[in-house]
């Protein structure tokens, strides 16, 4: 929280322990509108809906049809799901002649809480046609998050579009589109229009980040970077441009420019487990260890329900040789998220490091009944099975993860128990059947196997294989 927000914060209560206390007092007529406005706006920065209403309750009976409040009961009742309320408002405010425009805009928005979509939409539309061109954006900002409600993704992007080709630095828009381009796979349309902004307006701070989103969606990871690297430059307070900023850095294999980017924000902020668990990643990258533990600590006391936290430090704890103290962490992982099949799998490793074969067993078949059709928990307990040379049972396991999935390397270890148990047609089929669609990933079978290198049959099939990549 920035200084002006915490200064903010607290005006926010000390206003609400005036107004408790007034309140006892019947003495409610001493406040100033503006002060039961800006309570309002507390408890709404709060999402205390119930306490928001009674504010604006109690100001009305002192401020009576004054326009402003009666917009935020109208508003705070629809926050409460309260449609028909709302819309007994609307006449008091037609009574005192408030904006026909604004009036037409909570119509519309009670409506489609009540049911009545198309109705709200065709209002809208209308509204749309006599309204001055400044007040389009507000229209097509409300427009955008109706139609988003009701799942038209493509439409909503459109009006955040149009909002932004008549206001490009309109901050409602710009913080939304972003998402609405995700939603409705529009990211290519999206860097068109940003770097359009940008060539008019090159100080845009979010139409950077909007275009670095964009940029890291298409693979262009060195020009999203820069991107969020110029928004964060621009708006030195912007903490989401420096946390994507370290996120692509440490994604495409750079944590010191990572690191610099965490440090700008930090210095500039307090804490948030979200930095701090960035910075840890970061010093893990580098194989500082004990900074990259540090950090994930720190991150842990700020957010202790992260189970990715404790699945970091479990790792950084199995890198040193420590499997009981990483079987700890990674079991506050498993009680945390306990359908993440990674989770359970860094657990197995730590009990098969601690000789607790049984419990480690257990762990691998939770893996694969938790994500059937992801090919990695059944290699994992494969290759468990392998270490043991349980080979018959990779045949049974390997059976059952090819009906639930398919993996190149389920198929190398097949063949890899095949040869081990001496049914070589069926390895060599196994075999084909992998390097049909994993030629690259051949070098996973000898892994297993290192000196069939040398087997005449391997090589022959390899030989051909390699022949049908050129």
């Amino acid at each position: 929280m920035d200084q002006h927000s915490a200064k903010g914060d607290q005006q926010g209560k000390t206003l609400a322990e005036r107004f408790e206390q007034l309140a006892r007092e019947k003495d409610l007529k001493t406040l100033r509108k503006q002060d039961f406005l800006q309570l309002i706006a507390h408890h709404r920065g709060e999402e205390n809906w119930d306490e928001a209403l009674t504010v604006s309750e109690a100001a009305l009976r002192i401020h009576i049809l004054d326009v402003e409040l009666l917009y935020e009961k109208a508003d705070l009742l629809l926050e409460q799901q309260r449609s028909d309320e709302a819309m007994e408002i609307i006449p008091l405010l037609e009574q005192v002649g408030a904006d026909e425009i604004r009036i037409s805009c909570l119509r519309a928005k009670a409506l489609f809480q009540g049911g009545d979509i198309e109705l709200a939409r065709i209002l809208l539309g209308e509204v749309r046609q006599y309204a001055p061109k400044s007040k389009l954006p507000e229209i097509l900002l409300l427009e955008a998050s109706l139609l988003n409600k009701i799942d038209l993704k493509q439409e909503a992007y459109l009006a955040l579009k149009e909002v932004l080709l008549l206001d490009p630095r309109n901050r409602t828009a710009l913080e939304r589109i972003w998402i609405a381009s995700e939603s409705s796979r529009n990211q290519k349309d999206s860097l068109a229009l940003h770097q359009q902004i940008l060539d008019k307006d090159p100080y845009n701070a979010l139409a950077w980040f909007n275009s670095g989103q964009a940029l890291y969606f298409l693979l262009r990871f060195e020009e999203a970077l820069e991107a969020f690297e110029y928004a964060a430059m621009i708006e030195p307070g912007f903490k989401l441009a420096f946390a994507y900023a370290a996120e692509v850095s440490l994604a495409i294999g750079q944590p010191k420019r990572a690191l610099k980017s965490l440090y700008d924000i930090m210095q500039r902020t307090s804490p948030e487990a979200g930095l701090l668990k960035l910075s840890g990643q970061a010093y893990l990258a580098l194989e500082n260890h004990s900074k990259a533990r540090q950090y994930f600590l720190h991150a842990r006391n700020l957010d202790p329900l992260d189970d990715e936290l404790y699945s970091q430090l479990g790792k950084i704890y199995m890198i040193e040789g420590k499997p009981a103290i990483a079987a700890r962490y990674f079991e506050r992982a498993v009680n945390l998220d306990d359908r993440n099949e990674d989770h359970l799998i860094d657990l197995a490793r730590a009990w098969k490091s601690e000789g607790r074969t049984a419990e480690a067993e257990a762990c691998f078949v939770r893996a694969t009944e938790v994500a059937p059709e992801v090919p990695e928990p059944w290699l994992h307990y494969a290759e468990y099975q392998w270490e043991i040379e349980a080979y018959d049972a990779i045949l049974d396991l390997t059976e059952e993860a090819l009906e639930n999935t398919w993996g190149a390397g389920i198929c190398y270890i097949r063949a890899a128990a095949l040869f081990r148990l001496g049914r070589k047609k069926e390895a060599l089929r196994a075999m084909e059947e992998a390097l049909e669609e994993h030629y690259e990933e051949h070098a996973t079978f000898f892994r297993y196997l290192p000196d069939y290198r040398e087997d005449k049959d391997i090589r022959a099939i390899l030989r051909y294989f390699a022949t049908c990549q050129d």
